[in-house]
């Protein structure tokens, strides 16, 4: 395959004279610029002239850390032109200002990711709250609580109300007895940050996922990821009012959350427990099927939606007496409800 020869573009504005688009053109050919593109455009009313033009710097004649300064002495000041001068072998850096919905931000980054867009992006902003961030906690307040708890001593632990997404105003006494563990969960419980003051020894990382293994033929199989989407859109829905729209819409900011907070952490973990349960799809289906046909088609989470319900055609829903059968202690009951480890307060 022929290496494809760096290509110099240059954009500018200036007042509309006579003879720009013939001096610009002249420049590059007389210097032996061959052009690949070009586009012009006049705006009568303010009397500006707009010009793009690129060209291949394969036997361009002058240097291509002096055509910037070249330009601007024969035609810059000429014309009182503005412009600005790019070269393809240089990736322009560009920062991405992220609105409320993450839809229009990954598909950016997709596209970016592809290479589509030959940009470096070492900036995204946004003024909306990462909460998946380790400072979404209050980490002061939980390192307190764990070096008391470990000494022996009661504190008073705050609730979070998922529903209200605050901190409840009534708190509740915890103690940890002689013998007790003390369970530390979330996508944070390895973290050095919060397990600092912990002594090595007296810990024990266990790392939980659900790594699906239900193969529909020999070369399709169940996503691990839908699995888990389809747990959390039940969960929220039911537990933490939160739409099934809303879900699909964070699902993006979890998943980067977890390459950012737990994936490094993973290798601290002294064992692995897959939480994959073999008739947990067929449960869900009977609680999510018709939360995710409500999705309008207009709506941009409705490819997702759209995806899981293929999923979930391949299984037939549960009556109420397989529901009623599914043990107390299962996983599977942090997200349908009524999981006997919740203690509530």
């Amino acid at each position: 395959m022929p290496i494809k020869s760096e290509v110099a573009q240059l954009l500018l504005h200036c007042p509309d004279k006579p003879g720009i688009l013939a001096e610009v053109t002249d420049f590059i050919t007389v210097n032996k610029g061959n052009i690949v593109y070009l586009d012009q455009y006049v705006d009568h009313a303010e009397n500006v002239f707009f010009m793009r033009i690129a060209w291949e710097l394969d036997g361009f004649l002058i240097p291509k850390e002096k055509i910037e300064d070249y330009f601007q002495t024969l035609y810059g000041h000429k014309y009182q032109m503005i412009f600005r001068l790019y070269f393809s072998n240089a990736k322009p850096r560009m920062a991405v200002f992220v609105s409320r919905m993450s839809h229009c931000l990954y598909d950016m980054l997709a596209r970016y990711t592809a290479g589509e867009w030959n940009v470096e992006i070492p900036l995204i902003v946004s003024n909306h709250p990462d909460l998946e961030h380790v400072d979404a906690l209050d980490v002061p307040l939980l390192t307190s609580c764990l070096e008391e708890l470990l000494s022996g001593r009661t504190v008073e632990m705050p609730r979070f109300d998922f529903k209200t997404g605050a901190r409840c105003p009534k708190s509740y006494e915890l103690t940890v007895g002689p013998g007790e563990p003390l369970l530390l969960e979330g996508i944070h419980g390895m973290n050095d940050r919060i397990t600092a003051e912990v002594p090595e020894q007296l810990t024990y990382g266990i790392y939980v996922s659900a790594l699906s293994c239900i193969n529909l033929d020999d070369h399709n199989r169940i996503r691990t990821t839908d699995v888990r989407l389809l747990r959390r859109i039940v969960r929220d829905m039911r537990f933490r009012n939160t739409s099934p729209v809303e879900t699909i819409d964070m699902w993006p900011k979890v998943r980067a959350g977890e390459e950012r907070w737990i994936f490094p952490n993973m290798e601290k973990a002294d064992v692995m427990f897959n939480t994959s349960l073999h008739y947990e799809l067929p449960v869900l289906k009977t609680i999510a099927y018709e939360l995710l046909l409500s999705i309008p088609r207009t709506a941009s989470e409705y490819l997702v939606a759209h995806r899981l319900l293929k999923v979930l055609h391949y299984f037939l829903p549960v009556d109420g007496d397989v529901m009623d059968e599914i043990p107390p202690l299962s996983i599977l009951r942090e997200f349908i409800g009524e999981c006997s480890f919740y203690d509530m307060h």
